[in-house]
């Protein structure tokens, strides 16, 4: 499937410059876009077919640590608080 979109809080600018056409949670095109995609990302996970990167995890009492590396740039993934 050809990509003509991309979802994105990080890279916004780059994602233009690519001839991606960017959305976000303060563009209206966003909520539409994830209202469309949500059904399939719901079976995909119901399968055991969706896969989210998570670049590290942290313990609660770590939550500090996680908030700093997020400042410091994009993580590679998602990071995570566990209990």
């Amino acid at each position: 499937m050809p990509r003509e979109r991309i979802v994105t809080i990080a890279a916004r600018a780059r994602a233009s410059a690519d001839g991606f056409h960017a959305i976000g949670g303060a563009d209206p095109d966003s909520a539409a876009f994830r209202d469309q995609v949500r059904p399939r990302l719901i079976r995909l996970a119901a399968d055991g077919d969706l896969v989210v990167p998570v670049a590290r995890t942290f313990p609660f009492d770590e939550a500090p640590a996680a908030l700093e590396l997020l400042r410091s740039g994009h993580p590679g993934g998602k990071l995570a608080l566990i209990p």
